[in-house]
């Protein structure tokens, strides 16, 4: 089985993950070293990774990133990274996440309405018009 595991040390896999997301999608990912990060390895083979932002000032977690290597889909890593950073967030004191999907992403955005989270109106669009925001209540 594929486990879930806790980044300690960025600088250790941060070469995988930025291989992979310009792999997924065409470019890499800035800010890596301001996020927690989670990963699946396969023998060494990065096989997908999730980050996640804490916002303590405004008290929430932002789910800010997944990627699973194509082979690797369709086996619910998405789902164990949501409850692995949630469960990390709470643990943090955090009692609410957010994250945003694009329309057409749709194994995302049923991943995330089958763990419980549900649209929102963020007030302002911080992404950018187009875009789903989604919010979940902790604990």
């Amino acid at each position: 089985m594929l486990r879930v595991r806790y980044v300690r040390d960025i600088n250790k896999e941060i070469g995988g993950i930025r291989e992979l997301d310009k792999e997924l999608f065409g470019f890499v990912v800035v800010g890596i070293k301001k996020k927690h990060w989670w990963v699946v390895k396969d023998n060494g083979f990065l096989a997908a990774y999730a980050a996640l932002s804490i916002n303590e000032e405004y008290g929430y977690a932002f789910l800010a990133r997944v990627g699973v290597h194509q082979n690797y889909r369709g086996r619910g890593l998405q789902k164990r990274f949501i409850k692995a950073r949630e469960k990390f967030a709470l643990d943090q004191g955090i009692n609410r996440v957010i994250t945003y999907t694009a329309p057409h992403n749709v194994s995302s955005n049923n991943s995330l309405i089958t763990s419980g989270y549900k649209t929102y109106n963020p007030g302002v669009e911080y992404v950018g018009e187009g875009w789903i925001y989604w919010i979940k209540p902790l604990g």
